[in-house]
């Protein structure tokens, strides 16, 4: 889940009397299931989200709802090994660039 955390800035009055703004002071992914910071390195490939979307699709609208999970890296690897023990087929691919 994408977490964003705020503070609220007083702007000093010589430059905008009685102002309060609010600004991002940090933005950052959770893993569902441990609740960590999810590191991303500058060039970091690794992610799982896991997403559910069930309903209806018509030309020009929709109906639906959608059942989401981002998780870091240790618990994605987890549920891999859980659900491989469980019969689930996982496929696997290798990709470059």
């Amino acid at each position: 889940m994408q977490v964003t955390i705020k503070e609220k800035l007083l702007v000093p009055e010589e430059i905008i009397p009685a102002h309060e703004s609010e600004v991002e002071k940090e933005r950052f992914h959770e893993c569902d299931k441990c609740e960590e910071k999810i590191a991303h390195g500058s060039h970091s490939a690794d992610e799982f989200t896991f997403e559910l979307v069930q309903g209806f699709r018509y030309p020009g609208s929709g109906d639906g709802q959608t059942e989401e999970m981002e998780l870091c890296t240790i618990c994605a690897n987890e549920l891999v090994t859980l659900l491989k023990a469980n019969g689930y087929r996982i496929i696997k691919s290798k990709w470059n660039y």
